[in-house]
């Protein structure tokens, strides 16, 4: 039984989280700083073969005009990259909101705000695969 892992797409860095070999958990695992797109889908594919990963869950944003974001189309071309190079399931979900409740739980803690830019995005990430944990698997 594989694990799934999680990527939260954007700009300037990619959030990555993985879970438990049960997929009952979710961790935070990595950030990625923005790279070229080879080398991007080179390191996940490297992550991907390491931890058995069977499954990629990629969030998926849309603007204030309800179209897909920088962010979900960037998805969509590392989706596309991993599939070519792997053949693993790829599965699109929608992240609206992951970073900013990443954002608000590190604020309430108390995190400061260089410490949040260090974790804000892996976070993200471990929110997104949290989320489709409970919606699609918890009940197997």
């Amino acid at each position: 039984m594989g694990k799934l892992l999680c990527i939260d797409p954007g700009k300037k860095r990619i959030g990555v989280a993985i879970s438990d070999k049960n997929k009952k958990i979710a961790f935070p695992y990595k950030i990625i700083e923005s790279k070229d797109r080879a080398s991007l889908v080179k390191e996940l594919k490297e992550i991907i073969t390491a931890n058995d990963v069977e499954k990629v869950i990629i969030g998926y944003s849309k603007n204030s005009e309800g179209k897909p974001s920088y962010a979900a189309l960037l998805g969509e071309k590392i989706g596309d990259d991993i599939d070519k190079e792997t053949g693993i399931d790829i599965e699109y979900v929608d992240e609206e909101y992951s970073t900013q409740n990443a954002e608000e739980m590190f604020i309430r803690v108390g995190l400061s705000r260089k410490k949040r830019k260090e974790k804000i995005d892996k976070i993200a990430a471990t929110l997104i695969l949290k989320e489709y944990i409970e919606k699609n698997l918890r009940h197997s």
